[in-house]
């Protein structure tokens, strides 16, 4: 069943979760601004952002993390960024798999701009069977079952691109925790490292999370690890905008992997009014197989 949304690095590149999660709900937007909580000065710094100016990068025609990188380290980007080759995959599939479901495309809410192919249709409703299983829920479970999606589409795109520790799962919940936790850990063999909104400016492969379905989860209060929540696959970065790419994404008729864009400052942090942001998680080490 479709879903409508509720309130809450390559350029080219580029939900609904189930666990403990009743039934499948839509996302419409319920315009909800939220202020982003202090950084927490004991967390470990952005290593990225520290080294990129962001502002020079875009007046090169450099929006996303590779082409940043290359521009403001003047070096080869895969020797610059070991996870340059698995972020290069990830934006290769999710294009791909855009393309592949009719390239829909939606507002911030979900309501759906260009219609692509529904959940509910072939070769999306058999795919998400695979999704299914790669992200470990029962058998027989496909795009015609009333469950979120998202999550385990996330998951897919992972481990098709190989990227062998990221904790696949059918609720984003699980890795958003995850990644906020390896952080504070300081943990360098994690895929990903989770950052509040007001500290990182999202870049093309980073995951752009937030809570749905009035779960009340933040960035601090985790609520256990386990809620209701969306992330979506940054697939670039322009002046006031970020685009991403997400599965399960259109208005309670065709939910299908669509692309849409959310507003950002002009430090290029996320600060659009219609979600509840908890974090931007960042590779910060893509293992491959």
């Amino acid at each position: 069943m479709a879903i409508t949304e509720v309130s809450n690095r390559s350029s080219s590149a580029v939900d609904r979760s189930k666990s403990s999660e009743p039934s499948k709900e839509t996302f419409r937007s319920e315009s909800k601004t939220e202020t982003a909580p202090p950084a927490q000065a004991s967390l470990p710094a952005n290593k990225d952002s520290v080294s990129i100016d962001r502002k020079a990068a875009q007046e090169d025609g450099n929006t996303d993390r590779v082409s940043g990188l290359t521009a403001a380290l003047g070096t080869d980007p895969v020797s610059a960024d070991p996870n340059a080759a698995a972020l290069e995959r990830i934006a290769d599939i999710t294009k791909g798999d855009h393309e592949k479901y009719g390239e829909q495309t939606t507002k911030p809410d979900g309501t759906v701009i260009n219609k692509g192919v529904s959940e509910k249709e072939d070769p999306l409703r058999s795919d998400i069977g695979r999704m299914w299983e790669s992200a470990g829920s029962k058998e027989g479970w496909d795009g015609a079952t009333n469950q979120p999606w998202s999550a385990a589409y996330i998951s897919d795109v992972m481990k098709r691109a190989g990227v062998d520790n990221f904790e696949s799962s059918i609720k984003h919940s699980t890795y958003i925790n995850g990644a906020i936790e390896a952080r504070k850990a300081g943990d360098t063999e994690a895929s990903h490292w989770g950052y509040k909104t007001d500290e990182r400016a999202p870049q093309a492969g980073d995951l752009l999370c937030f809570a749905r379905a009035d779960s009340g989860a933040t960035f601090d209060d985790q609520k256990g690890g386990s809620y209701k929540s969306h992330c979506d696959i940054v697939t670039g970065v322009r002046d006031g905008f970020v685009d991403v790419i997400g599965g399960n994404v259109g208005d309670d008729v065709n939910d299908s992997v669509s692309k849409r864009s959310f507003t950002t400052d002009e430090n290029g942090m996320v600060n659009d009014p219609s979600k509840s942001w908890i974090a931007v998680l960042a590779p910060q080490k893509l293992g491959t197989e």
